[in-house]
């Protein structure tokens, strides 16, 4: 296991977070000067534009102690060379660079303002330590620029490639933080991803929960990407890892360029074919990491355990007993009889998906969807490992069959396509797990993590469904399906598996009388469309 910086530290620690500017004038100011920050980006490295500008430029504003993170402010100046015209000296100021500069003070201005009015109440207090470029949209503590420049030190020579520009890839409100790293006189460039704990509760700052939970979810994505990327198999499953730290909380790996996903197959594709040969892609890349892992698994432990000893804590047993409350809850409300048969056939579900010592136990991505993958041309790699976990391989198997239960992008998939993409996945377990060659102990398991998500995930969308049928989609992408459809989708899916597989029966005759009930308190209500790729000629 290569040594993750600061891993000896398993303290979760509260993450650095500035709100960036929002105000119009700062936001033209960026406009303005973002064609001078690509030629600044171009000849000069970051190493120069710290040394450098910081002395000259920097402005700290001191805020309370309540505020997300003390910061201080630094815009770049940009070398005088880029304003010079031909016959001016560096004793000359042209005017294209005078404006700029007053520009670029006016900007500090009101952000300073801004800021303070926001998070302070106009207060003094203490100084700050973060650095904000108003040029890029990036800010940095300068230890954690360090810290990143340690972890790629032992990869690349910095001295002959320092670093050269950031490039912010997701929006602020994103629980993680994504930047392109992009290295000068080279073409190689590297992803920096960094956990953000999230607020459980609106307008509310991280609990100590939502800190922990955040550090948990950062320790599965880095030891995650770190164990499949030292999977041996005929090709990558995931980008390479670099390394990452612990203490901030980020890891560095591979840069796979623009990413496409499945999602643009399935979703804005418009050829049948082109979808299926993706979807084949992504279920045989889902088969060799389940199969290269299958053995492995306490090794990934072993690993988690070493940055995050609470992470392998987790209560099974009372997990397992509220999800079989929440259905119930569920027939109880329906006046579906619960029985003992009911009980023991969720039960042993549950149970057999989660058995580290099963027959098809593997580290699990645990949130297989089409968006956590890149789609590069003739290969297919997962991405976000931060709900792995040791479980069924099946789990991850069925989520095309499921519907993508935990992801935005759920939607249906043609009965042949889906049988074809099936037996493309079965056939890279049978490589490496008995079991998979065992047509009763197969379909037994895959009918089983079927009830899983039934338990885990439909369940819950039940109960929202029940007072409002709102959109969990991507409106920008024309995607827009409802939940009451997944429910539909969901249990309609089961019931078609059960049958098939002669498995699990209590629980499909419960499964059938609830899809009648919903179906007639949700009379408007349909199951989730085929995927575009699937309706378009």
């Amino acid at each position: 296991m290569a040594k993750i910086e600061g891993a000896g530290d398993i303290t979760p620690k509260p993450p650095n977070s500035v709100v960036p500017p929002t105000d119009a004038s700062v936001e033209r100011v960026t406009q303005n000067v973002s064609s001078i920050s690509k030629k600044i980006n171009e000849n000069t490295s970051i190493e120069e534009k710290s040394e450098k500008a910081i002395p000259q430029t920097a402005m700290e504003i001191n805020v309370c102690k309540e505020t997300p993170a003390a910061m201080a402010m630094v815009v770049y100046q940009p070398p005088r060379s880029l304003f010079l015209k031909q016959g001016e000296n560096e004793n000359t100021k042209s005017l294209e660079e005078e404006k700029l500069l007053l520009d670029i003070a006016a900007a500090e201005r009101q952000y300073l303002n801004t800021y303070k009015a926001l998070h302070t109440g106009g207060r003094e207090t203490s100084e700050s330590g973060l650095v904000l470029s108003v040029l890029t949209g990036v800010n940095f503590e300068r230890p954690l620029l360090e810290e990143i420049r340690e972890v790629l030190s032992e990869h690349f020579d910095l001295s002959a490639t320092p670093i050269q520009s950031f490039t912010l890839l997701t929006k602020p409100e994103r629980r993680n933080r994504v930047i392109r790293i992009t290295l000068k006189n080279t073409e190689t460039s590297i992803i920096f991803k960094e956990s953000h704990a999230v607020a459980s509760i609106p307008s509310s700052p991280p609990s100590e929960k939502d800190i922990a939970d955040s550090y948990s979810r950062f320790t599965r994505d880095c030891v995650g990407l770190e164990f499949t990327s030292l999977l041996v198999t005929e090709s990558p499953l995931c980008p390479k890892y670099y390394g990452g730290s612990s203490e901030y909380r980020f890891v560095l790996m591979q840069d796979l360029g623009k990413h496409v996903s499945l999602v643009d197959s399935l979703v804005l594709g418009t050829s049948e074919t082109a979808a299926e040969a993706s979807l084949q892609r992504f279920m045989i890349c889902l088969g060799r990491f389940h199969a290269a892992s299958y053995e492995k698994t306490k090794e990934y432990q072993a690993m988690l355990h070493d940055i995050n000893p609470s992470t392998n804590q987790n209560n099974t047993e009372e997990l397992i007993q509220n999800k079989i409350i929440g259905l119930k809850s569920i027939c109880d409300s329906f006046d579906i009889p619960w029985t003992n048969a009911i009980e023991q056939e969720a039960m042993t579900a549950l149970q057999e998906s989660v058995n580290p010592e099963g027959p098809f136990c593997s580290l699990l991505h645990n949130d297989a969807c089409p968006d956590n993958t890149f789609d590069v041309p003739d290969q297919l790699v997962l991405i976000d490992f931060e709900w792995a976990s040791i479980g069924s391989a099946l789990l991850d198997a069925t989520y095309p069959r499921m519907n993508i239960p935990s992801g935005w992008c759920a939607g249906a998939i043609p009965e042949e396509t889906l049988l074809a993409i099936e037996n493309a996945y079965r056939d890279e377990l049978k490589k490496q797990i008995p079991a998979a060659t065992i047509d009763t102990a197969y379909d037994t398991a895959y009918t089983q993590a079927c009830a899983c998500h039934i338990l885990s995930y439909t369940v819950s969308l039940i109960k929202e469904g029940l007072e409002e049928d709102f959109m969990w989609g991507a409106p920008d992408l024309g995607w827009t399906p409802t939940i009451r459809p997944r429910v539909l989708s969901h249990l309609q899916a089961f019931i078609n598996i059960s049958e098939r597989t002669s498995s699990l029966p209590a629980f499909k005759s419960m499964t059938i009388s609830l899809l009648e009930k919903l179906k007639k308190e949700w009379p408007e209500a349909k199951s989730l469309e085929l995927y575009p790729a699937f309706t378009k000629n």
